[in-house]
């Protein structure tokens, strides 16, 4: 099946969204709860521990729909696409791609159910009702935070070797950024790992969540279903 070519503003935000491997985040000092030090931070932002849930299959939503959501559903939901593609994911499986041109794509598996969604626009509600411009600090908030003092904000534990740009065992929560932009990302199995977790990152599939920001503010998301490549 051939590989989509699209819009380079689709490109450019694609990219951004899924660039994770920049530097880790550097701890520094600042005012905390009894007994905890050194939270995360991102440039000037402290991320405080936050007893929140941890992000779950339950966040896969964009608007109205789900995860899981048909096709109808979803053009119902946001509209009739101004282009459908075809491509395939890091996996090789096929996904169809609808792509609306202010800034918004769905990703469908073969029989047609919304398994992965972009957003760079403002006024679509994401996970957790998160929008576009909304702050660094707003998103951390919303979502688990152990406050362990480094780049990983909750985790089964740190991998010994990342896993392709994976730095720890999901259920998990991480910070990554690349020179000005910033990301917060989430992974966790869709079902129960079953015995070693770590030789099943291949071979279950997993749900991630990305978070994109620009001098703190929230300029996309995205999430995606399906397995891990190293």
């Amino acid at each position: 099946m051939k590989n989509c070519k699209r819009l380079a503003a689709l490109a450019l935000l694609l990219c951004l969204l899924t660039a994770c491997s920049g530097e880790t985040v550097s701890p520094s000092p600042s005012v905390l709860p009894p007994g905890v030090t050194n939270p995360p931070v991102m440039g000037d932002v402290s991320l405080p521990p936050q007893s929140t849930a941890a992000f779950g299959t339950e966040d896969l939503i964009v608007g109205s729909v789900a995860y899981g959501a048909s096709r109808a559903e979803v053009e119902a939901a946001l509209g009739t696409p101004d282009e459908v593609a075809e491509a395939e994911d890091e996996s090789g499986v096929p996904r169809t791609l609808l792509m609306y041109l202010d800034g918004m794509t769905m990703f469908l598996s073969q029989d047609d159910r919304l398994v992965g969604a972009s957003v760079a626009i403002a006024g679509i509600d994401g996970p957790r009702g998160l929008v576009v411009g909304d702050p660094l600090e707003k998103v951390t908030r919303s979502f688990r935070n152990d406050g362990t003092g480094d780049d990983l904000l909750y985790s089964a534990g740190r991998l010994d070797k990342p896993f392709g740009e994976l730095p720890c065992l999901p259920p998990c929560g991480y910070l990554s950024s690349v020179d000005s932009a910033r990301y917060v990302h989430y992974a966790v199995p869709m079902t129960p790992y079953d015995g070693d977790a770590k030789a099943q990152l291949s071979t279950v599939e997993h749900a991630t969540l990305t978070f994109a920001f620009q001098e703190d503010a929230l300029v996309g998301f995205f999430w995606n279903t399906g397995k891990l490549t190293a």
